[in-house]
């Protein structure tokens, strides 16, 4: 049995416990820890009116969004979503679909109401009428088609909301996106023939033509002044139009993948744009300025519809559910986007103040970040034919660096013509004042300052920031590390400094092959930095040799130590056991001493007790007779013995 965690793209985690049973591995889900998300990409969102709501619809479902909490409070079991709209009141919400019916859902239970089979294509577009009357769709089937909100009675005599076709606009290229005023003026048409068709709203009258797209226009906004009018196509463009004659004020190119969302800030001629490149960017449609880019560029997230809020309107249900009561600004205006990443994304305005100049100077900083790496001086440093060439990208941290490289060195220059022309001076006799020592130098001499300069550049950016430097700051650098060299001046670190010299020779490599007063110096650098180099290789290899002989000599201390260490085991070993040896010799002796003391008692108990009175002298002279005899039978009996090993070992 074991755990397992999985995540699903409808934004999950999930907890099972996978169990064996009868040799088949069977998981029961454990813990679900859910935030309801989408499972396919985003096509379409769109605010409430009250502007605490927001809807998206996917391929499987539409999703309704509180924007403050960002929880999901209803979904809505829809088809292939395109499209979709809060109808004013915000109870309802109404779903555009890909195979060209228009579904009206109950938010309050999530009860389909209504659904028209109203194109005969994808519907990819609807807006509110701005009368809140009611609603247009745009469709491929090249029909623009006009809706009214009516209030009817079910079965149940409840009334309930419908939506009644009044009639509808012929087109005669497919519709992709249609766009209406604020004030019920205009009523744009964008077809697949790269054209947008501006109506009269009230009367459908054709007013104007706008052309200029290489590529379908995706979406399109009008000013609330209904004075000019931005279309964002396929061909990453945004153009902006005036309304009064038709002709294109600008065309920015915006974004580096088709533009997929395009609207005004209500009141204002600020815009947001949202394309495939999943980059977010805020204009200025009078100055034609890019103030911010709100989200940088994420191709791996391309975006596919952006929403903004607008005002707050009121309505009063009882009187007249879709007549306008009121306006009041109580939030600030918010932005949403979402796309192929399945996320909804949500920027709000704040009160800091941007300034066009910074933010006009970060967007070139980046745009010159890309740009570094295909750089003239960055690709000298590469070889096409090296297996192995340098690894950096050039940042705005690395020009930064050159940059203040190249005024320290104009300090010293300055600072050394300054003491050469007065030495020049005093040779010729001529009159001239004692140069003041220059306090940014911090009391050091020219060249020693230059050494400072360059020590300070990190080594891992010493190629790219010497990159920068132009080449005769390049012929002054070489210049000062050949004095430096020659001098044997403190501090100077010769390998770095010769780094130095091989990477500016090598970046500058066909300037000094053009200047004939630079080879003298080449040559002389060349021999000092071999010369110096081959006194560190010597240094190197003598401290190495060193090193080696003290790592021998500790190999052999501890080597011994150890040999010492093995001897005095041993020796203690053989006295330990020879301690023992004796202390075991002793004991065997003090075992047979006391056997012998026990048999010499037993035997002087034997004759104690053959002799019944120890007081008489005639028996006691008679035991000690017979003990004597005994004694010296035992005698004779050894001697005979002897006698006769002695004639074996003489016969033999």
């Amino acid at each position: 049995m074991f755990k397992m965690v999985v995540g699903t793209l409808r934004n999950s985690i999930e907890e099972y416990i996978v169990t064996n049973q009868d040799k088949v591995w069977i998981g029961s889900l454990e813990f679900a820890s859910e935030r309801f998300g989408h499972g396919t990409p985003v096509r379409s969102l769109v605010f409430s009116h009250d502007n605490t709501m927001t809807a998206s619809v996917s391929s499987e479902e539409c999703r309704i969004w509180n924007v403050e909490t960002g929880s999901c409070i209803r979904t809505l079991n829809t088809g292939y979503g395109l499209s979709v709209l809060f109808v004013p009141g915000d109870k309802h919400v109404i779903v555009g679909t890909k195979s060209g019916s228009i579904e009206l859902y109950d938010l309050l239970n999530g009860e389909l109401l209504q659904s028209v089979k109203s194109h005969k294509g994808p519907v990819w577009t609807m807006v509110i009428r701005p009368d809140k009357k009611g609603i247009i769709s745009a469709s491929s089937d090249k029909t623009v088609k006009f809706y009214d909100f009516e209030l009817i009675q079910d079965d149940n005599k409840n009334t309930v909301l419908h939506i009644n076709l009044q009639h509808s606009l012929q087109m005669n290229q497919d519709v992709i996106n249609i766009c209406a005023s604020v004030h019920s003026k205009f009523l744009a048409v964008a077809l697949i023939d790269n054209t947008v068709k501006v109506f009269y709203l009230d009367s459908l009258k054709f007013f104007l033509s706008l052309y200029g797209h290489k590529l379908p226009v995706n979406a399109m906004s009008i000013s609330d002044d209904e004075t000019i009018i931005i279309t964002a196509s396929a061909d990453k463009n945004v153009k902006i139009w005036g309304l009064d004659f038709g002709d294109c004020h600008r065309s920015l190119f915006a974004h580096t993948q088709p533009i997929m969302g395009v609207q005004f800030i209500p009141g204002t001629h600020y815009f947001i744009s949202a394309g495939k490149d999943g980059c977010v960017k805020y204009w200025d449609a009078d100055k034609y300025d890019c103030i911010q880019v709100i989200r940088p560029e994420m191709n791996h997230s391309p975006l596919w519809c952006a929403a903004i809020s607008s005002n707050v309107v009121d309505y009063d249900e009882e009187s007249n559910f879709y007549e306008q009561q009121g306006v009041q600004f109580t939030l600030p205006p918010r932005l949403v986007v979402s796309g192929h990443e399945r996320a909804i994304f949500s920027y709000i305005q704040t009160d800091q103040v941007l300034f066009l100049e910074e933010e006009k100077e970060k967007q070139s900083d980046k745009q010159y970040e890309k740009e570094l790496a295909n750089s003239q001086q960055f690709k000298d440093l590469q070889s096409k034919n090296d297996e192995a060439t340098h690894a950096g990208i050039k940042t705005i941290e690395t020009i930064r660096d050159g940059e203040k490289l190249m005024e320290e060195l104009d300090l010293c220059m300055q600072e050394e013509q300054k003491w050469n022309d007065y030495q020049e001076a005093k040779n010729r006799n001529i009159a001239a004042e004692r140069p003041s020592a220059n306090p940014l130098l911090m009391n050091m001499t020219p060249l020693a300052y230059t050494w400072r300069s360059l020590r300070r550049v990190r080594r891992s950016e010493v190629d790219l920031v010497l990159a920068i430097l132009p080449y005769n700051y390049c012929i002054y650098v070489l210049n000062s590390i050949l004095q430096l060299l020659k001098t044997n001046h403190h501090g100077v670190d010769v390998e770095y400094a010769s780094k130095i010299a091989l990477v500016m020779a090598q970046i500058h490599q066909t300037s000094i092959q053009m200047d004939a007063d630079a080879f003298d110096m080449m040559e002389s650098l060349s021999k000092v930095i071999k010369h110096k180099l081959g006194s560190e290789r010597d240094t190197i290899g003598y401290n190495l040799s060193g090193m080696k002989f003290i790592q021998q000599r500790i190999t052999n201390e501890r080597q011994l130590q150890i040999i010492d260490d093995v001897m005095n085991d041993q020796v203690v070993s053989y006295r330990q056991n020879k301690k023992n040896a004796k202390a075991a010799e002793k004991k065997s002796q003090r075992e047979e001493s006391q056997v012998k003391r026990n048999k010499k008692g037993r035997n002087r108990g034997l004759l104690d007790a053959m002799i019944e009175d120890r007081d008489q002298p005639q028996q006691k002279k008679m035991v000690e007779t017979s003990l004597d005899l005994k004694k010296k039978r035992a005698r004779q009996q050894e001697v005979v013995s002897q006698k006769k090993k002695l004639k074996q070992m003489v016969d033999e």
